[in-house]
C-alpha cells in the first residue's frame, strides 16, 4: 500500500509540474521592485517642468511607500525629496545588473509556480523601476510614490504596487505568493484598491472597463466569466481599444 501510495503521489507531482510548464501569460503586471539601490542612477520628474538627473545615495521606504530620497545630482550637488512636499511627479530608478539579481530572487522565492512563471527575460531587459505620485485610495487627499506595474500599456488605467496587499498562502511551497490586490487610477484620479476575490473583482469589472464597448460586450456572455487571473489582459485590451 506504502508503494503504491508513493507512486500516486509522483504521479500527481508529475501532472502539476507539466501543468506549471504549459502555463503562457499573455499578459502580466510587472514583478514590483522593493529596494532603492544606492549608487544607480535616478531621474527625478518635478511638477513644475524641471528634471532632475544623478546617482542614489538613500531613500527610505516605510510600509512599502518610498517617503524620501536623497541623491547627488549631475552636478555633484547632494539634493534631498520628501514625498509629503509634493514636488515630485514622477521618479525613474535605473535597474543595474545587482538590483536584477535580486529582483530575480525574490520573484523565484514566491513558490514553485512564482519559479517558473516569473518573466526573467522582462527583468533583463527593464531599464528602469518607476515611481509616480497618485492619490491614496483614502477619503482624505493624500499622495504617495507608487510603483507603476503596467507600462506600456497604462495611458488610460494606471495599475500600481499595493503595498498593503495580501498574499495567497498555498500549499506546500508549490503554490501561494500571488498579491491579492492592487492599486487602480482611472484618468488621474483616486486610487482604487482592486481585489481578488469570488464576486470582488466582477463587482469592480464594470466600474474600471465602463464606456469600453468591445470589453465589456464580450464580458457580457454568460460563457464568458470575469477571472482575477485575467486582470492585466483586460486592462491591456482597455489600453488597446479604448485608450483614444
Amino acid at each position: 500500500l506504502l508503494i503504491e501510495r508513493e507512486k500516486i503521489m509522483k504521479s500527481i507531482y508529475k501532472l502539476i509540474l507539466l501543468s506549471l510548464f504549459s502555463v503562457v501569460y499573455a499578459q502580466s503586471f510587472i514583478t514590483p521592485f522593493s529596494g532603492l539601490p544606492a549608487g544607480e542612477g535616478v531621474v527625478i520628474e518635478l511638477k513644475s517642468g524641471e528634471e532632475v538627473s544623478g546617482t542614489i545615495k538613500s531613500g527610505m521606504v516605510m510600509m512599502g511607500r518610498l517617503t524620501s530620497l536623497t541623491i547627488k545630482d549631475s552636478d555633484g550637488n547632494k539634493r534631498k525629496f520628501k514625498t509629503k512636499e509634493g514636488l515630485m511627479r514622477r521618479i525613474k530608478v535605473k535597474l543595474g545588473k545587482f538590483a536584477k539579481a535580486m529582483l530575480k530572487m525574490e520573484a523565484a522565492s514566491k513558490s514553485l509556480v512564482g519559479a517558473l512563471t516569473a518573466d526573467y527575460d522582462e527583468m533583463d531587459k527593464r531599464e528602469w523601476a518607476i515611481f509616480e505620485l497618485a492619490l491614496r485610495p483614502k477619503k482624505k487627499d493624500k499622495y504617495d510614490m507608487m510603483q507603476l506595474l503596467n507600462p506600456g500599456f497604462d495611458s488610460v488605467i494606471k495599475i500600481y504596487n499595493d503595498p498593503k496587499a495580501k498574499e495567497t498562502k498555498g500549499i506546500g511551497g508549490l503554490t501561494g505568493g500571488e498579491k491579492k490586490s492592487y492599486l487602480a487610477v482611472i484618468n488621474g484620479g483616486k486610487a482604487m484598491k482592486i481585489e481578488k476575490g469570488k464576486y470582488k473583482y466582477k463587482k469592480q469589472f464594470t466600474e474600471l472597463y465602463d464606456g469600453c464597448e468591445s470589453l465589456m460586450s464580450k464580458y457580457k456572455s454568460k460563457n464568458i466569466k470575469v477571472k482575477w487571473d485575467d486582470f492585466a489582459k483586460h486592462v491591456a485590451q482597455y489600453d488597446k481599444d479604448c485608450s483614444k
